[in-house]
């Protein structure tokens, strides 16, 4: 005997069962000769952590939030600009250069045992290594808040059958995501036109 769970996910006005939950604020459902085709954005559960960078290493060692990077012993430290990070850890994690995160309490939830590591032959200069490792902690924040989507595309015959999807994965911030979901749109819609 087998036993097979099935979640499907009801668009009620259209009568079109997805694979995925989507953000019903992001939601694209287009008649085709065919068929369907529906985009929509996911939240993404299982997005990995933004560490797998070889320029731009996080290093933190608080107990509540360890990034054990080991990249870092294995490089020469000298060939690397190096800036501090304070982690305030208080129901969640945000990140921010020391002394420039606008945290309560610094007392008791502000951690200073984190540094963010940027390749000096991969910046310009210092001040290029700092705008990069500030947009290496944003990507870490949003990580940490949970704001990664996944934009799916899934396709259905006329009789609202499914026929596959497609999954474009790992899109950091809610903002990005929706750009990402606007210009797939457009995308197809230049792509039908010019046929």
């Amino acid at each position: 005997m087998s036993i097979t769970k099935l979640t499907q996910y009801r668009h009620d006005e259209t009568g079109l069962n997805f694979h995925f939950r989507p953000l019903e604020d992001a939601l694209d459902i287009e008649k085709t000769d065919t068929g369907s085709t529906v985009r929509y954005l996911i939240q993404d559960d299982f997005s990995e952590a933004p560490d797998d960078y070889p320029d731009i290493i996080l290093v933190s060692k608080h107990r509540d939030f360890y990034v054990g990077n080991d990249a870092i012993n294995k490089v020469n430290i000298d060939e690397y600009y190096c800036f501090p990070v304070e982690a305030y850890i208080h129901s969640g994690v945000i990140l921010a250069f020391s002394e420039e995160g606008n945290f309560p309490d610094r007392r008791w939830d502000v951690s200073q045992c984190a540094r963010v590591y940027v390749r000096k032959d991969y910046a310009e200069n210092e001040s290029r290594a700092r705008e990069l490792a500030r947009d290496h902690l944003n990507q870490w924040n949003i990580f940490l808040r949970g704001e990664v989507y996944d934009l799916v595309s899934e396709y259905f015959t006329a009789e609202k059958k499914p026929i596959d999807y497609e999954l474009l994965g790992d899109i950091y911030g809610y903002e990005n995501a929706c750009q990402e979901l606007r210009s797939e749109i457009n995308n197809i819609k230049e792509y039908v036109k010019n046929e």
